[in-house]
């Protein structure tokens, strides 16, 4: 083997790109503007995905969103419990709807603010709290796409399912009825107990 390609602790060297501080800003800014372009090539990557596969991809799926004047927003293993879960409220008359965010970076915020559309209230479930911030990841780039908005839903950001605490249609829906029943709710965000029964 070529004991170039080594690690040796007698030879300690750096391996990988490494950018020092006269060129380091540059490289970062490089590095966003390459990630903000790929937007440009997701249609074309996920159409050919769709006929290699059979499978089509967006950066969201809706659910019910036409004319909801609630929406849920989900990302990964939530997405099918709170879609089943927009389901079987709409049966009962519930004006919700539901999205899934599929890609996170670039954030496709315009594309999510379309999706809302009129929507008065919108509802964020995110399975992940950033401690000493204001909520949940979701959340906090959900607020940050409508903060230069006049006109804007009202977000709820509501914590969920840490540690793999199991979330169910019940648990969606009684955030449901809080929300809807105008519970106080903390502004920043909600630590929801998820053991309803």
């Amino acid at each position: 083997m070529n004991p170039l390609r080594m690690l040796d602790p007698e030879l300690p060297r750096s391996i990988g790109a490494f950018g020092a501080q006269n060129v380091y800003t540059e490289v970062k800014m490089a590095q966003d503007m390459a990630l903000d372009q790929s937007a440009l090539v997701w249609e074309d990557v996920w159409n050919e995905f769709s006929e290699k596969f059979g499978r089509r991809y967006k950066s969201l799926d809706t659910c019910q969103t036409e004319d909801a004047d609630t929406i849920f927003i989900t990302m990964g293993s939530l997405s099918e419990t709170a879609r089943s879960a927009i389901i079987e409220m709409r049966e009962t008359e519930e004006k919700v709807g539901f999205i899934n965010l599929r890609l996170w970076r670039p954030f496709p915020g315009k594309i999510l603010k379309k999706a809302i559309g009129n929507a008065k209230k919108v509802i964020v479930i995110d399975r992940m709290l950033s401690p000493g911030s204001q909520g949940g990841p979701l959340g906090l780039e959900l607020r940050a796409t409508y903060c230069n908005e006049i006109k804007h839903p009202k977000i709820w950001n509501f914590i969920v399912g840490l540690g793999g605490r199991l979330i169910s249609r019940q648990t969606l829906k009684k955030i449901h009825e809080d929300v809807r029943g105008n519970k106080h709710l903390p502004e920043k965000y909600y630590l929801y107990d998820a053991r309803v029964k």
